[in-house]
């Protein structure tokens, strides 16, 4: 009998309740996954679900690394920011639970990941005030990680504690993966929408005096969205193109827009709230 995706995934996630932090058990005790996005003919996958459940240790896994890991570090109340990428590295080294951060990364290096290679660029010319020098590109990254090794950046694991701490949450829309390859991911996106749809609606619809930025990072997430009500007083939705993401002559379309972190903190001023110090 062939083994399936939809049965693979059940049996990593039977249960998947349990490993949510406590603070955010009200929030999602009730969401249901999407089983009706996943395939019920697709063969199930020769590599493993990623990343693995709470408690879980297997060889080669990032420590501390699960499936809520984004969610343990900043609790509902605390959160300001949302930045959601597609879904988890490709590689179970790298996923961590949190968006973007790759887990075997303890300084920057040519291995970094280009997303976060391309949103650290962008990170270190809002933090200078919109110098770039060296400029912006892949091309310049070796010249790039030198000077954050110098410290013009803290390494990946100190910058994600520190986003954490500022209340940036940093979310994908899939929670796991399997195969790099775009119908798999599309399913497994397919599967998780309930879950993000719940977070970005409790944390929108607070009564909180603080506005929350909801920062999209993809057109697959913003449609997974659209369904929300994002124009609510205390929500400010910007969207943006993944750092993956290539538009014509093979340029990264992330350093073709505005930067990300100079422009929520101007959506902040303009709704009176306190900057992020990203």
């Amino acid at each position: 009998m062939t083994a399936l995706l939809i049965d693979q995934l059940r049996g990593h996630l039977e249960g998947w309740q349990e490993d949510l932090p406590p603070a955010w058990v009200p929030v999602l005790k009730d969401v249901e996954l999407n089983w009706a996005g996943v395939s019920p003919t697709r063969k199930a996958s020769e590599h493993p679900v990623i990343p693995q459940r709470r408690g879980q240790v297997a060889s080669g896994r990032p420590a501390g690394s699960h499936l809520f890991k984004a969610l343990d570090e900043v609790p509902p109340h605390q959160v300001r920011a949302v930045m959601i990428g597609q879904d988890p590295y490709p590689h179970p080294k790298l996923a961590t639970g949190r968006s973007f951060e790759p887990g075997d990364q303890t300084t920057w290096s040519p291995q970094t990941p280009k997303s976060l290679q391309r949103i650290a660029q962008m990170l270190a010319v809002h933090r200078d005030g919109q110098s770039t020098d060296p400029p912006l590109g892949d091309a310049h990254w070796a010249t790039w990680c030198e000077r954050f090794n110098k410290g013009r950046l803290p390494p990946p694991p100190a910058l994600f504690a520190h986003w954490a701490g500022q209340g940036v949450l940093c979310l994908n829309l899939a929670l796991t993966h399997t195969k790099f390859e775009g119908p798999e991911q599309d399913q497994h996106m397919a599967l998780w929408q309930p879950v993000l749809q719940a977070v970005v609606r409790h944390l929108a619809g607070r009564e909180s005096p603080r506005p929350l930025l909801v920062m999209p990072w993809s057109g697959k997430v913003r449609n997974a969205l659209a369904p929300l009500d994002l124009a609510l007083p205390r929500a400010l939705c910007l969207p943006g193109h993944h750092p993956n993401a290539r538009g014509s002559g093979d340029k990264p379309l992330f350093f073709d827009q505005p930067n990300p972190f100079s422009t929520a903190n101007q959506a902040l001023a303009d709704a009176h709230g306190q900057a992020l110090n990203w």
